[in-house]
């Protein structure tokens, strides 16, 4: 797996991701929504609640999921 340091913000560190052309991310944990940027990046992306119990699919925001994928040129 790949650590990117917490200094950045998740659209700063997914821009990062791409730009150094690192392999596609399978999974992507994270227990927070405004990391929804490193999501998209991800082939399977989980949101975790519970006190990191409990993963469930990553939400889609109505519509803008794809839009956004394909801005950033993710298929």
């Amino acid at each position: 797996g790949v650590m990117i340091g917490n200094g950045r913000l998740a659209r700063e560190k997914a821009k990062y991701i791409i730009e150094q052309d690192m392999p596609l991310i399978e999974n992507f944990y994270s227990d927070s929504l405004s990391d929804t940027p490193l999501a998209l990046l991800a082939e399977h992306a989980f949101i975790v609640k519970d006190k990191a119990r409990r993963p469930e699919p990553w939400p889609k925001v109505q519509g803008l999921y794809k839009k956004i994928q394909k801005k950033i040129n993710i298929d």
